[in-house]
């Protein structure tokens, strides 16, 4: 692990060795779900957390004037 210090701040650089998660945050293909998960999100500008919210879309994709989704790719 590598400690840099930035002014006041310090900043940890090392590698990420494993990773754990409960088996209610998981998907069917084992990977975990961000709506399952309902992570917190800090913003420091007005010192606030959020959640997530709602799907906006997938990705690569483009909404059409009826308002249906069609993939790019």
């Amino acid at each position: 692990m590598q400690v840099v210090e930035i002014g006041s701040e310090t900043q940890f650089i090392g590698e990420i060795l494993d990773v754990k998660a409960e088996e209610n945050v998981l998907g069917e293909n084992g990977l975990p779900v961000a709506k399952k998960l309902n992570p917190l999100i800090y913003s420091s500008t007005d010192r606030m957390y959020y959640d997530i919210g709602s799907a906006l879309g997938p990705i690569y994709a483009t909404k059409n004037i009826d308002g249906t989704l069609t993939r790019i790719r």
